[in-house]
């Protein structure tokens, strides 16, 4: 039987530039090479605010919010009168501000803009071409000042390589995070999880469910069939049921989302256990890892004996794994 913990961490992806910038610092012209073109960025020159957005397409709310129709919308909707010049931390960059163009176009044709206000919005903004570590002068060293917070959880089982997962956290003005700080041992949820009770023996543990394609499933598999019910139903059950958290894998062969409530009485329960979800593979990573034994329950759970054991992994490894700059 393996040994496994549950813990729930940050890690940052720091631009390695030193620099120590003061306000009212006059600095340089810089021209960045764009997808349009060279765009000079003139400090003592410029007659609108300037905005920078560097994005890690290894960080899930970063993909989240570049998929998610609604961030899309109201950027192009709210943006206030200022440049934005569109940064990727990538080594494929032009392919990456390629893609964010391609969004912001979409989601300008869903609002029905026609092409006078689309070309007014497009001329506003810039999509580089190389990477944040190629910017010249002072841009690296002026990013370093808001480092990419990277949401993981980290497992350990004994004689094996630590686990390191992306999470995506719900919507903050919905279920604001945070999860337990100290390792945690699991439990595995089974069945329905829309189905409560769930069984006594997830409590002050972490809830991790897999949803599977029940055609996909093999006979006496973990996975469970297709949730016929809400995020909020699914936490609120494990609330019930007192776990310290949740963990939900992804759809099989689909990024993480950002869970919320989808109704107003959704929204008004009350839900205070932290959720999060991981993708499907993680999951069934971190499923293969257990040494599952159902144990006699009321519905839909039972508990992998899982013992705790020192977590080691460091940030230097993930950042590595990560590809982190």
């Amino acid at each position: 039987m393996r040994d496994l913990r549950i813990l729930l961490a940050y890690l940052s992806c720091l631009t390695l530039v030193t620099a120590d910038f003061e306000p009212g610092q006059h600095l340089q012209d810089v021209h960045v090479h764009t997808l349009d073109g060279t765009f000079r960025i003139a400090p003592e020159q410029r007659g609108r605010p300037l905005l920078i957005m560097a994005s890690d397409l290894h960080d899930a709310s970063i993909r989240w919010m570049w998929s998610a129709a609604k961030s899309k919308l109201d950027f192009v909707t709210k943006l206030p009168q200022a440049d934005c010049l569109f940064l990727s931390y990538g080594s494929n960059a032009e392919e990456e501000t390629k893609k964010f163009k391609m969004e912001l176009v979409k989601a300008m044709e869903a609002a029905d803009w026609d092409e006078s206000s689309r070309a007014q919005l497009f001329s506003r903004l810039h999509f580089a071409t190389e990477p944040v570590s190629s910017q010249p002068g002072w841009l690296p060293g002026v990013l370093q000042a808001w480092p990419s917070s990277q949401h993981v959880i980290r497992a350990e089982s004994t004689g094996i390589e630590v686990l390191t997962m992306e999470r995506l956290d719900p919507a903050y003005e919905w279920l604001p995070w945070p999860g337990p700080s100290s390792p945690t041992s699991l439990a595995l949820v089974h069945d329905s999880p829309c189905e409560g009770p769930w069984a006594s023996s997830v409590a002050g543990r972490v809830a991790l469910i897999i949803l599977q394609d029940p055609a996909a499933s093999p006979a006496g598999s973990l996975g469970l069939q297709a949730a016929t019910c809400s995020f909020a139903r699914i936490i609120e059950l494990a609330q019930d049921a007192q776990a310290a958290a949740v963990l939900i894998a992804s759809k099989p062969g689909h990024d993480v989302v950002q869970m919320t409530c989808d109704s107003p009485a959704d929204c008004s329960i009350p839900l205070y256990t932290p959720a999060t979800m991981i993708s499907h593979s993680a999951a069934v990573q971190l499923r293969s890892r257990t040494s599952c034994h159902k144990l006699p329950r009321t519905k839909a759970a039972s508990l992998c004996h899982l013992e705790t054991s020192r977590c080691q992994d460091t940030l230097r490894q993930w950042m590595r794994r990560a590809g982190c700059k």
